[in-house]
């Protein structure tokens, strides 16, 4: 199996897994306050991120690799920039104690291959996830993360 990932406090997956493919997203948004408990602290997105990548694996089975975009050339404001980068920490955590294969990809990288430009906008993308590949969502993650396995499978 092959997962792919495009992380982020919502984050998109998708994987091949003998030969069938499935996509999604996850939220590691923390919850908030209510009458009956308090909002959780920031840092929980982190947990909620390990919980989902170990939920994936007892659903679908472990990968023998991810794919993961790096942060390369990340222009977003400085917490999406913070968090992508605590994101990616926990998926090299996980790997590393799950002793899963790591491969990052740029950004730019991804977009080229799709589209034969770096700097591809979103809907850009959407549009290629869905006229080559059928995706029928309207998630730029989950798109993102369909892109990023496709490239990966375009390179075996």
């Amino acid at each position: 199996m092959i997962l792919a990932i495009d992380p982020g406090t919502h984050a998109g997956w998708a994987h091949m897994l003998n030969g069938s493919r499935s996509s999604g997203t996850w939220n590691f948004q923390t919850k908030t306050k209510t009458k009956s408990r308090p909002a959780e602290p920031k840092h929980f997105r982190l947990l909620h991120a390990n919980t989902s990548l170990q939920y994936h694996c007892d659903t679908w089975g472990f990968p023998d690799l991810i794919v993961c975009e790096d942060a390369a050339g990340f222009t977003r404001g400085k917490s999406a920039v913070e968090a992508s980068h605590k994101f990616r920490a926990v998926v090299e955590l996980f790997c590393a104690v799950k002793n899963i294969k790591l491969l990052y990809v740029q950004p730019a990288d991804v977009k080229r291959w799709a589209t034969g430009k770096g700097n591809a906008d979103k809907e850009e993308m959407l549009a290629v996830a869905r006229e080559r590949f059928g995706y029928q969502g309207s998630d730029d993650n989950e798109a993102d993360a369909i892109l990023i396995r496709e490239w990966y499978l375009g390179l075996k």
